[in-house]
């Protein structure tokens, strides 16, 4: 499957990964699987000519191939990746909004773009630490992030609405992970209200986002490095749009119900 027609199937309603998409047999938890991905797969991107566009010429396109490359790397494992409520999105056309997801991985980090910019251009807003990364840093800092220190909620809040104001105001939307560390369990009470208070602010509607990427494990020495579990399914569901001249409060608890209950599904439904 190429970008196209990821986009299209998204546009559609929703994604799958397809049955001519999937390895005859899907790797183990294990060496394999681990090498698959973080060098076969996001080395090799990061290091070939989709990344070295991006960092050259920055563009939403192109940042939607380097994060739809990983979604690729991510299936080529045996991996099977699905994405669900995005009939939403599309008709609400290019209008910019903000997204915030729980944070379980760094691979929401990577396949997010690619889902979110199906929809018009996309920003996100992410711990400095990240753009110092070899290779990835580079590339994020190519498509002008709004980057946050994590010593300071007051300065953070400031820096997101000054320069969140600025970017949704070019027709951009921004991705936030308001947990601000990444978690195995989702707890309402660690997601702050960052992307409430900034869609009020301006006045764009807010996007709930539920992911599970427990595909992609914490590592014992290097945290975003750890073992990778093809049997694990890499699920992701859009909320509705919410209306930001709703109170905070209401903004908040119904981004944190959504995404409570859009994970609660996905565990009844198995891997």
């Amino acid at each position: 499957m190429e970008l196209e027609q990821f986009e299209e199937a998204l546009r559609g309603g929703g994604y799958e990964t397809p049955e001519e998409s999937r390895p005859a047999k899907a790797l183990k938890q294990g060496f394999r699987a681990w090498w698959r991905f973080y060098i076969a797969g996001v080395l090799r991107i990061l290091l070939g000519k989709s990344a070295a566009e991006l960092c050259r010429n920055p563009s939403q396109h192109a940042f939607s191939k380097v994060s739809f490359r990983t979604i690729v790397a991510a299936e080529s494992t045996g991996a099977i990746i699905s994405v669900e409520g995005t009939a939403a999105l599309a008709a609400m056309g290019n209008v910019p909004r903000v997204y915030v997801a729980n944070h379980s991985s760094l691979l929401e980090t990577f396949h997010l773009p690619c889902i979110l910019g199906s929809f018009g251009p996309l920003s996100i807003v992410a711990k400095r630490s990240l753009s110092r990364y070899p290779l990835f840093g580079k590339c994020l800092r190519a498509v002008d992030p709004i980057l946050l220190d994590r010593k300071s909620a007051r300065h953070d809040l400031a820096e997101t609405l000054s320069q969140g104001r600025r970017i949704l105001a070019s027709g951009r939307s921004i991705l936030l992970f308001p947990q601000g560390t990444r978690t195995a369990t989702f707890d309402p009470q660690k997601f702050n209200s960052l992307g409430a208070k900034l869609a009020r602010d301006v006045g764009v509607p807010l996007v709930p986002i539920a992911c599970k990427t427990d595909f992609a494990q914490p590592g014992r020495l290097i945290k975003d490095l750890g073992p990778i579990d093809p049997s694990r399914a890499v699920r992701y569901a859009i909320g509705p749009a919410l209306d930001p001249t709703l109170p905070q409060a209401e903004l908040q608890s119904a981004s944190t119900n959504f995404i409570a209950g859009a994970l609660e599904s996905f565990k009844a439904r198995g891997a």
